[in-house]
């Protein structure tokens, strides 16, 4: 029974209809139910009307929607229609939350959220009113489904027995349902977020109209969802949304609203002289120089117009653009940074480089060289194993760098743009220094398996006294040898007088240790006393006076000869087998090392941070982790704590039985699970738990424990994760066998397959030889020196600098961001289906069901796809690219999945050189890893040099330190309260610094251009395009020249002059549009498409990787090959094929290239050595 307060709504929902809706609710009567079945309503619209009943329907959505649907049917048509079953939906609220933001609060309020539809299911009937037919007597039942589950009758209503009840499909009531998941947008986030997400359920008409990749705004209720199963229930709910309305957002440039007065400052902007100049400062005003590339890159923003024939095709208008190298000063460390070398040493790596650099290639900033040793490195499955280091740099460094020091006493500096490894997703990722958070963990190694070598080769000084005594030491590294040095190292005093002679005292107290010293020293036929304390010392001491063996300890290591703060691990030690390795550690520790009587903790002390450092290296070659923390002395201390204690008593052990006994109370006891972490993986944790259907009391671990991990509020242990684990596979073992109809089914991007991938990459993080070391401190430090360094690594591009994993743009990010629709990936950590749209067979809806979920490529659908690093996908992710690249969709299927999906966007690709800077006398093709296919498809390529020109670079250093300089001011001024800066002043700075037109304007002008202007060709600017392509045609007429451009230029050119014509909101393409197109596409043919050897035009370069010179150089020498194999019984003999090749003019050189490549690609091949046949 309605309430007078009730009623006094519903008259004040009439009284609104008839003063603002009155033309919509007689459309709606008209075209209900069949062609619409809602009345939208504008909530500016009626919060005009009544503000109170507008914001008591924004905390009141459900109760006053009644009224509002209520007044609806009550509302007085002038035609004999019924709206019974119509909709009232809201839309328009004054502001939409960010998804992140959504707390408890708006729990039952009415929210707006915008973002990417990621995931949608099919539209499938939900029945909302049940028939149930009673079994016994035939009565119905009907029962509301209004929870989440569904709901039977406990009795019949007829007979009233408890059934059976049989479900009656034809008298039930029906209602179309979908869900979706709605992600942020990823230009909305901040560096280094990860896209949060909600599930929206949607009702009757709005179902079915949105798909992956749509930019969306959602109106909706927010709900809780308790977590848990109905036996378990957790205090922890989710949240989610029941759907009002879903709105598609425009599809170009969805959130700007460009007002009158946008518009007048956007039409004089046009009318400006320096318009192209002003539109090229506004692109990334930090980066000096690159006039051409910003331009290109703004006429890439604007694009061309995407041409509709008559006949259906379509000729798109977005550019795709690729830029090679980078202008960013390179991935480096300082100079005193040691590198762990396959053998086990550790060596500066500015030793490392200077004596490879043999024959220095100069590069913009520094010289590399070629080189052949091996180092541990990261490979993909977690594991550390050695690799072959191809490349040495050497870098003038930059104006900072960046120091990190972490929890565990390790410590770099490293240029802002050097990339360490951090854990995102159960997979190891790349991230740069300067994106690097306190707090962040980063990847260090567990173990460093090492090659282990025992030759002791050490040149050292014989004595030529009469009464000498002759060192005799074996050739060999021995356990011996190494545990004395352990005793020298930690309590030796070590002295050389100037006429070469000398000694070696030991000092302990330790009968063991002094004994085994003795005996070892005479081994090597040296004599041995022991001295008792002197007054006022507790000590003895073993004395040894030999001259040879003072000798042979300096040249092993000369800070033996020095004091304790300079001592280090000598460098022939760090590099032995595990047996020696372990002997030194035996020695040294028994020396200096303290075993805890409270704890499982052994702790050396040292005034020498390297070397505990090195003890660190040598202890990690046995699987051994430790942490070096400084005191408040000055000295430093290495703790040995946990499990690591145990396998440290294990593999090495004590000297005396005093410290045995000591390590011996802890035996069985448990270690610390704090210190051997695994970081950020509870989301990823969930994830596979809800893909598996299991409960958290299903993981292996009480509930109570396992719940925090899928939190975040602590991180499992690598023995709990594995735990989990476990568990994980047993369930993925079980699905697999009871799948195994459907396996056909399971494809890349989805299903089984891909829960099994992401256990086996969190497994990797289990079983390999990474732990997790988190970062302390970060500051920045002006470099020391003038050059800073760097190696390159075959396949995994990584290495160990001071005890951490390192691996070896800036414009496309400022695009990412003018750009109002972008996407930013890394090809690094792109897969196909990440980059194009995955089949994922999930709890995404009701039951495990696939679903199309949209990769970067869709995401970007109107807007731009930047992607850095194109040349680290595999050839086969980068395939995936070619459709979306030139027919602009993208075609699916998958797990019965056949779809297409929209993917016009134009691609602003970045690629780094083979040889990690670009060479301007290579061609094009051997430079890049990027197939011909796929490198032809873009419009522009640029290589982004940085050619040393002293005009440009003072102009460059005058540029940076004002940048500087601007950017001090006005940090002082804001954070200083007595700053004695004024706002003019740092105004006046900045302005000299500051974009051109400033973002916010730009976004509009480019939203406004792309909307209203679609300007067509003139007859001078179709003459000028033409001329062009035809001029550069006729230089390919000869019968040897090369083919010096394709048509595929002439689309690019096209759209480059509609692009510029865009610029001015001109609605013609005008001769100076096609100049300046003309003028780009010429500057990238000089830097791309010219055969370095000829200088001539080619487009083969770009198109199939080889010029023509190349092309015919190849089948000459193959001709040779071919031609005198059969003169021999073994094949052309190498010379005689080299000797041919230079009498038609082929250097030996090149001869020699060409042949290694034809061996590569398997053309040629040699039956023995230095003899060639062709396959």
């Amino acid at each position: 029974m309605a309430t007078a307060e009730n009623t006094e709504l519903i008259d004040r929902f009439e009284e609104f209809y008839r003063n603002y809706y009155r033309n919509e609710i007689g459309e709606l009567a008209q075209k209900y139910p069949n062609d619409q079945k809602s009345l939208y309503i504008d909530w500016d619209d009626l919060y005009r009307f009544d503000p109170d009943l507008a914001d008591d329907y924004r905390t009141k959505p459900e109760q006053i929607q009644e009224y509002a649907e209520e007044a609806l049917r009550l509302y007085d048509l002038p035609v004999d229609v019924s709206l019974g079953q119509a909709h009232v939906r809201v839309r328009n609220l004054p502001e939409s939350e960010d998804i992140r933001d959504l707390r408890h609060e708006h729990h039952g309020n009415l929210v707006a959220v915008q973002g990417i539809i990621r995931k949608a299911t099919d539209v499938r009937p939900k029945v909302i009113e049940a028939a149930f037919e009673c079994q016994r007597c035939g009565t119905l039942t009907r029962i509301p489904q209004t929870a989440g589950d569904f709901q039977e009758p406990h009795e019949c209503q007829g007979c009233e027995r408890q059934g059976p009840f049989r479900l009656n499909t034809d008298q039930s009531q029906f209602i179309d349902a979908q869900k979706l998941r709605v992600q942020e947008s990823p230009e909305g986030l901040r560096g280094g977020e990860t896209p949060q997400s909600i599930d929206v359920n949607i009702e009757d008409d709005i179902t079915g109209h949105v798909t992956a990749g749509d930019h969306v705004r959602v109106t909706g209720v927010l709900k809780l969802d308790q977590r848990g199963s109905d036996n378990e229930k957790s205090p922890m709910f989710d949240i989610y949304m029941e759907g009002v309305s879903v709105e598609i957002e425009d599809e170009q440039f969805e959130d700007m609203e460009i007002t009158d007065a946008d518009k007048k400052e956007i039409v004089e902007l046009s009318n400006e002289s320096d318009i192209y100049d002003k539109m090229v400062g506004a692109i990334a005003p930090s980066i000096y120089g690159y006039e051409k590339e910003k331009l290109a890159m703004m006429l890439q923003l604007f694009s061309g117009v995407t041409k509709e024939l008559p006949d259906g095709s379509r000729i798109r208008g977005d550019l795709h653009m690729l830029l090679i190298g980078d202008p960013g000063t390179g991935k480096c460390v300082h100079g005193d940074t040691r590198v762990t070398l396959a053998d086990g040493r550790d060596v500066p790596i500015r030793d490392l480089v200077e004596s490879n650099l043999d024959d220095p290639k100069p590069i913009d900033d520094g010289v590399w060289d070629s080189v052949d040793f091996e180092v541990p490195s990261l490979l993909d499955d977690g594991t550390i194993a050695p690799r072959r280091a191809t490349k040495v740099w050497k870098r003038e460094a930059p104006d900072v760098l960046y120091r990190i020091r972490t929890a565990t006493g390790r410590e770099l500096e490293v240029t802002p743009s050097h990339p360490l490894f951090v854990q995102t997703d159960g997979r190891f990722r790349a991230k740069q220094a300067e994106n690097l958070d306190e707090g962040t963990f980063i990847g260090v190694p567990r173990s460093v398996p090492t090659a282990g070598d025992n030759e002791l080769d050490v040149a050292f000084r014989t004595s030529d006294a009469h009464n000498r005594i002759d060192l005799q030491l074996p050739s060999t590294w021995t356990t011996d040898l190494a545990r004395l040095l352990g005793y020298v190292v930690a309590e030796g005093y070590v002295e050389q007088r100037a006429d070469n002679t000398g000694f070696v005292s030991i000092t302990n107290n330790d009968d063991e240790v002094l004994d085994d010293a003795t005996t070892i020293l005479e081994s090597l036929n040296l004599n041995a006393t022991i001295r008792n304390p002197h007054e006022g010392k507790d000590a003895r001491e073993l004395m040894c006076s030999a001259g040879e063996f003072v000798s042979f300890l300096g040249s092993l290591e000369e800070s033996l000869l020095s004091s304790s703060e300079s001592q280090r691990v000598p460098r022939e030690l760090m590099g032995t087998n595990d047996d020696v390795t372990a002997a030194f550690l035996k020695g040294y520790i028994e020396g200096e090392g303290h075993v805890s009587s409270s704890q499982r903790e052994i702790t050396v002390a040292s005034m020498s941070e390297q070397l505990l450092a090195d003890v660190r290296t040598m202890l990690l070659s046995l699987g051994i982790s430790s942490q070096i923390q400084s005191r408040q002395n000055g000295s430093y201390r290495l703790r040995i704590s946990g499990q690591a204690f145990s396998t440290y008593v294990d593999r090495v052990g004590f000297v005396t039985e005093r410290k045995t006994a000591a390590s011996a109370k802890f035996d069985g006891a448990d270690g610390n699970p704090n210190l051997d972490v695994v970081p950020d993986v509870g989301h990823e944790l969930r994830r596979i738990r809800e893909s598996l259907e299991l409960t958290q009391s299903d993981c292996g671990l009480p509930r109570s424990t396992y719940q925090h991990y899928e939190r975040g509020s602590r991180n499992p242990s690598r023995d709990s994760l594995e735990t989990v684990l476990d568990a994980f596979e047993a369930r993925l073992s079980e699905l697999s066998e009871s799948a195994s109809d459907t396996a056909g089914a399971i494809t890349d991007g989805g299903g089984l397959d891909s829960v099994a991938n992401d256990v086996d990459a969190l497994r990797s993080l289990v079983d390999g030889d990474i732990a997790w070391d988190r970062v302390e401190r970060i500051e920045t430090v002006e470099p020391d020196e003038e050059w800073v360094y760097d190696l390159e690594i075959e396949g995994t591009h990584n290495y160990l600098t001071n005890g951490v994993v390192s691996h070896n743009s800036q414009m496309l990010s400022y695009i990412e961001n003018i750009a109002p629709r972008s996407v930013y990936t890394s090809g690094k950590g792109s897969s196909s289906a990440g980059l194009t749209a995955a089949a994922v067979r999930d709890d995404f809806g009701d039951g495990q069901q696939w679903t199309l979920e949209a990769g970067a490529l869709v995401l970007a659908d109107q807007g731009i796809a930047a992607i850095d690093e194109l040349d680290k996908m595999t050839p086969e992710d980068r395939s995936a690219m070619h459709e979306a690249l030139e027919q602009q969709r993208i075609s699916v299927s998958k797990a019965g999945i056949n779809a297409t999906l929209k993917s016009r966007c134009s691609l602003l690709g970045a690629a780094n050189p083979k040889y990690g800077r670009f060479d301007q006398y290579e061609p094009i093709g051997e430079q890049i890893d990027l197939e011909p296919a796929l490198i032809s498809r873009f419009d522009l390529i640029f290589t982004v040099t940085d050619k040393p020109d002293e005009e440009a670079d003072r102009n460059l250093a005058e540029h940076i330190i004002q940048t500087n300089y601007a950017g001090e001011l006005n940090t002082h001024r804001t954070q200083n309260p007595t700053s004695n800066f004024s706002e003019e002043e740092v105004d006046t700075v900045t302005e000299e610094v500051a974009p051109t037109i400033e973002p916010d304007l730009l976004r509009k002008y480019v939203a406004y251009a792309k909307r209203n202007c679609f300007p067509t060709m003139t007859e001078d600017a179709k003459s000028r395009i033409e001329d062009f392509y035809v001029d550069l045609r006729l230089k390919g007429q000869d019968e040897d020249a090369p083919v010096p451009v394709t048509a595929r230029k002439l689309e690019a050119l096209v759209r480059l002059a509609e692009a510029s014509a865009r610029i001015r909101l001109s609605d013609t393409v005008d001769e100076a549009d096609a100049d300046r197109a003309v003028d780009i596409a010429h500057y990238c043919l000089k830097e791309i498409g010219v055969d370095p050897e000829t200088g001539e035009f080619d487009a083969d370069v770009v198109e199939t990787g080889q010029s023509k010179t190349q092309r015919d150089r190849i089948q000459n020498i193959k001709g040779i090959i071919s031609d005198i194999e059969d003169e021999y019984d073994e094949g052309a003999p190498a010379d005689v094929v080299i000797e041919r090749a230079e009498e038609v003019g082929i250097d030996e050189s090149k001869a020699e290239h060409e042949i290694d490549k034809l061996k590569q690609k398997g053309e040629v091949y040699e039956p023995r050595t230095d003899h060639l046949r062709t396959t």
